[in-house]
């Protein structure tokens, strides 16, 4: 997997261009020098604010000896919901690799954070056709922008 200053695509490979709650699934019709990226499939996922998600107190928890009592950490109902719209991104590309006929490379292009996500969600075969990670969030890009953004 490659990290690299200049990020690549390679020919056919998928890019996946992901946040938290909107993800565009490429091909890569074109050469590495000359990527021309073809829409798969676009995955939307509106995920409210947590506030609006749920609001209970933490839960307590009585110790087992006497009568103190802790607080546990409150759930992040964003963050779960979240990680299920990245799930279900990840269930997407196992689909769009499985009808390819050669061996698939993936690049994702992602956030930090949601790239860790993806790593850990999707199924091992698909984790190590991972040619090419960066860091950086290119969802709000046109098609144009972002194969300038892998050949400049």
């Amino acid at each position: 997997m490659s990290t690299s200053q200049r990020a690549t695509l390679p020919h056919l490979s998928l890019l996946i261009v992901c946040d938290g709650g909107k993800a565009l699934i490429m091909r890569n019709a074109g050469t590495m020098e000359r990527p021309k990226l073809q829409m798969v499939e676009t995955l939307q996922h509106q995920v409210p604010p947590t506030r609006e998600l749920g609001s209970e107190r933490p839960g307590r928890v009585f110790a087992s000896t006497g009568a103190a009592r802790s607080a546990v950490e409150a759930s992040d109902y964003h963050e779960a919901a979240e990680t299920a719209f990245l799930g279900e991104v990840c269930r997407r590309v196992e689909h769009a690799v499985s009808g390819q006929t050669r061996g698939a490379r993936l690049v994702l292009a992602a956030p930090p954070r949601v790239i860790g996500a993806l790593r850990s969600l999707l199924p091992a075969p698909l984790r190590d056709t991972v040619a090419v990670e960066v860091g950086k969030d290119l969802t709000k890009l046109s098609i144009d922008d972002i194969e300038r953004y892998f050949t400049d």
